[in-house]
């Protein structure tokens, strides 16, 4: 554990017992290891120095305990804050300015890339002040405020076994700016969510998972989950040219089976629910390792989501800038990467969900009357998306029938001047 911590970037101090909590030397965290022992760490150490360090703003991120069915952890929490109710993921308490957060991996194993990503976003959102204590209530977490740096941890700690299969859902990530909910985004992250756990075998704890989304919904009325709009492209190479519409009369014969125009069919029939081939998708080969899909009209995104059903590869996602009239060309238009990985992390059947943001989509940006898809406002057009370039990574032995496949692609956001908007009426 000391070494995925220097790893993330932190100057880390190692104590044999407690360290110095109070004065100049205090840490901006103190993370306790798994306890080995049978002695609890309140029976050996002074919890006095613990109780003060978190009055004055610190936070201790406690591990596991390798006995007791999670007594160490009660023990610690209600003799530091006070605490007398059921034991949960993270706790704070009124007129504490500091935290406690217990983390359900022990590092025995070796680095885990989220489990670190999480440790690394709570201490650094500790230390720069994101963390405020609740106003009301005792030691339980407050009514959580979606904003708080313990929201990571708490989702992750109550998801029970997904911590045990490296699965991650925060269902923070999907709190706009103005405190609405991106159901869009939502809805297919928990998707994604349960194609893993039905990857590895673990139907059991959808119940639970089930627990945490919809805890997660009852903090929100409502008239705050905005469902937003669902963009499909429309355009894509075919057989003899470099962009077919799917509303071009010749689409039927343009198309072909494992070919990028089955990106854009409106029409097609789901592909099966096994991780298998499907000829309603768009394949990677050896020669074909991205396939480009187009919009023709002006899109800003706030997110991307794509499905995989076979053998998941996609290393990166780029936006490809828009023009006018749009021409399904790719060079310089080629834009902005969105995303950009070694490894595709999904499995099979699951929804690859990126989140671009409404800040960085520019989707809050006004649209001036006066503007037209010909000449797009300068605000809009450094944000204005004309289409998807998405890469995979195929391994080096391969064989031809490996792909990946990728049934679909749809994109959250909104139309700049759409000559019809009906069109997208359906597409919530």
């Amino acid at each position: 554990m000391e070494h995925e911590l220097k790893h993330l970037g932190f100057d880390v101090v190692a104590s044999d017992g407690q360290p110095e909590l109070t004065g100049s030397n205090a840490p901006d965290a103190y993370v306790i290891p798994t306890q080995i022992g049978h002695a609890f760490y309140t029976a050996v150490e002074d919890m006095s120095a613990v109780a003060s360090y978190l009055a004055e703003g610190g936070l201790v991120v406690v591990l596991d305990a390798n006995h007791g069915q999670g007594e160490a952890l009660s023990s610690f929490v209600s003799t530091a804050l006070g605490y007398q109710g059921k034991v949960s993921g993270a706790f704070g308490k009124v007129g504490v300015s500091g935290a406690i957060v217990w983390v359900g991996y022990s590092w025995r194993d070796g680095e885990q890339a989220q489990w670190g990503s999480l440790l690394r976003k709570l201490i650094q959102d500790f230390a720069d002040g994101a963390y405020e204590a609740p106003k009301q209530g005792n030691a339980k977490l407050h009514p959580l405020h979606v904003d708080s740096v313990l929201e990571a941890a708490v989702d992750l700690a109550e998801a029970v076994e997904m911590k045990d299969l490296r699965i991650a859902f925060k269902a923070s990530n999907f709190v706009q700016d103005d405190g609405g909910v991106d159901k869009i985004a939502l809805t297919y992250a928990i998707e994604d969510t349960r194609a893993k756990l039905a990857a590895a075998k673990m139907q059991e704890v959808h119940a639970e998972f089930y627990h945490t989304v919809r805890r997660f919904l009852q903090k929100f009325n409502a008239d705050q989950l905005e469902i937003g709009m669902q963009i499909f492209a429309q355009g894509a190479a075919g057989r003899t040219r470099s962009v077919v519409w799917n509303t071009d009369t010749d689409f039927l014969q343009q198309i072909a089976p494992l070919a990028p125009l089955q990106l854009v069919d409106p029409k097609k029939a789901p592909c099966p629910t096994t991780c298998t081939a499907c000829p309603r998708t768009w394949k990677g080969t050896n020669t074909s390792i991205s396939v480009a899909i187009f919009f023709k009209e002006p899109v800003q995104a706030t997110a991307v989501f794509i499905k995989q059903i076979r053998n998941p590869g996609i290393i990166r996602v780029q936006f490809i800038k828009w023009v006018y009239p749009p021409k399904g060309e790719l060079g310089a238009n080629v834009g902005k990467t969105v995303y950009n990985v070694t490894n595709d992390p999904t499995v099979c059947q699951s929804v690859l969900s990126i989140r671009i943001g409404p800040v960085q989509s520019g989707i809050k940006s006004a649209v001036p009357a006066s503007g037209t898809q010909a000449r797009l406002p300068r605000v809009l057009a450094r944000t204005a998306v004309g289409g998807l370039l998405i890469t995979v990574d195929r391994p080096q032995r391969a064989g031809p029938n490996y792909g990946p496949f990728l049934e679909w692609v749809k994109v959250s956001g909104r139309v700049l001047y759409p000559s019809d908007p009906t069109v997208y009426a359906g597409q919530r």
